[in-house]
């Protein structure tokens, strides 16, 4: 077995202002990867620099003089392109992140800090000309910023600065609040291009309730290379009635918010990386991301969102919270990928899951509230749903990727439990690893199997309850056990639990979560019987069938076997051969064992009534775990005179031979004059005939 993989990156870099690395010491180990083949996925990143890297040829690799390489290549060129890898630098410090997942799906993630040295001009908005970016009396120092310098845009001045019809390369561009709390820094961006290099940020007081604002107008195009990145504590809307055109990388650290305080919200074009990287990171968007690229929870964020995600997919790297403060729609082929351990998604309100075809459901009262498309090879098992209930409405739930759970000791319930198992049919499966933490109750169902625990209401049926302290729970949990039912192939078993801490209205919480359960050798029991029989008045007919079922095949006890008709009678006997009950009867009904009760079938024969009509036998069986399976033969009897034509015609007797059966005497005889042939003529209850006897004298002596 191959030791997980390994990236060993140097723990900094430093270079100057426009400058170039090598950077050295980058070291991928994967076992795994370089014993097979196939391509695996290779993403480096940056803020405000660009990237170059060759392959293991020497060919310089897409995305090389940007600041996005994203490659699906194979294990060789993963190493080359890692030992090859250069960076250029703009004038602010950035971080390179690496993301890499081998042929067998598993990521391997890593950073590098990178200082850039020199000095560069800041430049803070005074606005005391007017409101033109490109006046330089608006500068503090007389200037208007230039590449590599940093434009400080605080809130207060006399007028907003207005950029148009403009690219800025390699600038800082800082919205702060330095002037005072009440002071919201504002910007307007009119058909602007954020270029290579350049950094758009907030630097608010933390905690502060105002919000730095760029009002879009037109096209505000992030370019490759170029990052919008709120800091720390801060706020960034991206509002107007303009379009947003991420072709760079929007990093929202802490919150940004392209919807706070009602602002309008531009429309936005996502073409490369949106990604929620702080302890509570918003973007707050009501209308369409147009998504081509990536929208990425990572690091352990708080990513809040609400819109329509129209293509593309989000991402989960590294455990991670998604809040949809409304429904999110996802569209055109829209999908989440990555979703694994400690990741959550956030609904306003959710009480049922169920998933098909790849998305989960989330219902309230039966009704869907969200639907969200998973990529990859998710079933319900895989969820876990808590849902925290209040006096006043619509309150939160949260799915959590199952078994792991989100919410475990921190007074609210969870369920550790498999997300999916088998149980052969006719076996017993223990289900002694299920437990839960944070809980006072538990209750447990299945739609057809039978359930067993120590300490709880219901044990042997389908739906069984139990309370109590955490540690008492599980003591009766290691006892759970289920039984299929008969002829099942699949079940499902729901647990729910509500949360340890006395019922509080404003804070009580409960989890639920379903095991898939896949039963080998299931089959419904079925009877094989003839559907209809036809026989002569008097005659005797075999009825053989057979009984097919998995359950009672592999467990012992009796069953029942019941098989009845209005006017004939009924023979068969068991496996010895021995005459059952009822033999002889129109009845036969008896506690059998399988074995017997096949035998049975087997041997049934069904003797008619003197008349022609018509009867039915009808079959009802019940096997040990008390399914019943019914099944019936329709007879049809036809008249004594309609079999001794077919026979006369088969045995090329004559018109007085049969006349003359009509008698007992005549038929006896004429049993013995055509030996073998008398079962064929069936011969019975036929009407006296005066010259029967004697035509059969003269028949038997060989005479006309």
């Amino acid at each position: 077995m191959s030791p997980d993989p390994s990236l060993t990156l140097p723990p900094s870099e430093e270079v100057g202002a426009g400058g170039t690395v090598a950077i050295g010491g980058i070291t991928y180990d994967d076992g795994f990867a370089a014993s097979n083949p196939g391509a695996m996925y290779l993403s480096m990143t940056d803020a405000t620099g660009s990237l170059t890297a060759h392959d293991s040829k020497g060919a310089i690799v897409s995305g090389s003089g940007s600041n996005t390489i994203t490659l699906g290549v194979g294990y060789a060129d993963v190493t080359a392109v890692l030992g090859s890898l250069g960076y250029t630098a703009a004038r602010a410090p950035d971080t390179i992140r690496f993301d890499l997942w081998d042929q067998a799906g598993i990521e391997t993630t890593g950073s590098i800090p990178v200082t850039v040295t020199s000095g560069s001009a800041t430049e803070t908005w005074t606005g005391a000309v007017s409101s033109d970016w490109n006046t330089p009396g608006n500068w503090s120092g007389g200037a208007v910023p230039a590449s590599g310098d940093t434009a400080v845009i605080p809130g207060g001045t006399p007028d907003v600065a207005t950029l148009s019809d403009a690219t800025i390369i390699g600038e800082t561009i800082s919205l702060t609040n330095e002037n005072g709390a009440v002071n919201q820094p504002s910007l307007n961006l009119n058909d602007v291009t954020l270029g290579a290099g350049t950094l758009l940020q907030t630097l608010l007081e933390p905690m502060s309730a105002d919000v730095g604002t760029v009002n879009v107008g037109g096209t505000l195009t992030v370019a490759s290379g170029a990052t919008v990145e709120p800091q720390a504590g801060s706020y960034l809307s991206l509002g107007g009635t303009g379009t947003v055109v991420n072709d760079g990388a929007i990093l929202v650290s802490t919150s940004s918010d392209d919807s706070q305080n009602g602002v309008g919200t531009s429309s936005l074009v996502n073409n490369g990386l949106i990604e929620g990287n702080g302890a509570h990171a918003t973007l707050g968007l009501n209308s369409t991301i147009t998504n081509a690229g990536t929208i990425e929870v990572a690091n352990g964020s708080h990513l809040s969102f609400t819109g329509t995600i129209a293509g593309g997919s989000v991402v989960f790297s590294g455990a991670g919270l998604w809040s949809l403060t409304d429904p999110a729609v996802f569209a055109n082929g829209a999908a989440i990928i990555g979703f694994g351990a400690g990741d959550s998604i956030e609904v306003t309100e959710a009480d049922g899951l169920a998933f098909a075809n790849g998305t989960l459901d989330l219902t309230n009262g039966g009704s869907v509230v969200q639907a969200l498309p998973f990529s990859g090879s998710y079933g319900l098992g895989n969820f876990e749903l808590t849902q925290f209930l209040g006096p006043f409405g619509a309150t939160p739930a949260f799915v959590t990727y199952a078994p792991d759970g989100g919410f475990g000791g921190s007074g609210n319930p969870d369920i550790a439990a498999p997300a999916t198992t088998s149980v052969a049919q006719g076996g017993t499966l223990a289900l002694g690893s299920v437990s839960v933490m944070d809980a006072s109750n538990i209750t447990i169902s299945d739609a057809s199997g039978t359930l067993y625990m120590d300490g709880a209401s219901g044990s042997g049926t389908t739906s069984l309850t139990a309370s109590g302290t955490p540690s008492q729970l599980n003591a009766d949990l290691a006892s759970l056990q289920y039984v299929p039912a008969a002829g099942a192939t699949s079940d499902t078993i729901s647990i729910l639990v509500n949360g340890s801490s006395p019922p509080n209205p404003y804070h009580d919480s409960e989890t639920t979560r379903d095991i898939r359960l896949a039963i080998a050798g299931g089959g419904g029991p079925t009877v094989h019987e003839p559907t209809s029989e036809t026989v002569a008045a008097g005659a005797t007919q075999a009825v053989s069938g057979s009984y097919a079922d998995s359950f009672a095949a592999g467990n012992p006890g009796l069953m029942f076997l019941g098989i009845t008709d209005t006017s004939g009678a009924l023979t068969a006997t068991d496996a010895a051969g021995n005459a059952v009950t009822g033999s002889g009867s129109n009845s036969i009904c008896l506690n059998t064992d399988f074995v017997d009760l096949n035998a049975i079938l087997a041997s049934l024969h069904y003797t008619a009534g003197a008349g022609p009509g018509s009867d039915s036998i009808g079959f009802d069986i019940w096997n040990q775990a008390g399914t019943e399976t019914t099944a019936a033969t329709a007879v049809t009897i036809d008249p004594p005179g309609l079999a001794v034509a077919a026979a006369q015609a088969s045995i090329g007797v004559s018109a007085d031979f049969v006349a003359a059966t009509a008698s007992s005497t005549g038929r006896t005889m004429a049993n013995a004059a055509i030996s073998g042939s008398a079962n064929a003529l069936l011969l019975s209850d036929l009407d006296n005939h005066p010259t029967g006897a004697a035509t059969l004298r003269a028949m038997a002596t060989g005479s006309s």
